[in-house]
């Protein structure tokens, strides 16, 4: 449960506002509507791969819950700094918000395969009404911390 909620918190931290404070040489339209739909297909692709159930366990999960947060690293060192060569090119901005969709994708799904599992069956329910409840307060959390985080970033 408490990796549930980790996994909306970052969620909402980072998506749509840290994400899109990399400064890139593109119309900021295209910018924010092609980083914004590379992030919801591999959402989608992560629901998928959360679905093959059978193809991981509770550790492949826990990785790419805290990979996340390497993920959200990279975002703010993009928003901060254009002198790191390789984390400020546009195909490493574009290939980190890919990964985080991916993981958020994959996270959602793989959890709620996972935590009705740890549960008798009379108890499957709640664990899974417990889960939606970890993914709201997530989302709740994440958005309130990613406040301080809106004035980040270079200025033109």
């Amino acid at each position: 449960m408490v990796l549930v909620f980790i996994v909306n918190l970052q969620n909402n931290l980072a998506f749509p506002g840290l994400m899109l404070k990399k400064p890139v040489d593109i119309d900021d339209d295209t910018k924010n509507v092609s980083m914004i739909m590379t992030f919801n297909v591999l959402f989608l692709i992560g629901k998928f791969l959360g679905q093959q159930r059978e193809r991981y366990n509770k550790y492949y999960v826990i990785f790419a819950t805290m990979l996340r947060w390497v993920l959200i690293l990279f975002f703010i060192i993009q928003a901060v700094t254009l002198s790191i060569p390789i984390l400020n090119t546009i195909w490493f901005g574009y290939l980190n918000i890919g990964l985080f969709g991916l993981t958020i994708g994959f996270g959602n799904v793989a959890f709620f395969f996972m935590v009705p599992e740890q549960v008798d069956k009379p108890r499957k329910e709640i664990a899974g009404f417990l889960t939606v409840i970890g993914i709201n307060l997530g989302n709740l959390v994440g958005g309130f911390l990613a406040l301080p985080l809106q004035n980040l970033g270079i200025k033109e």
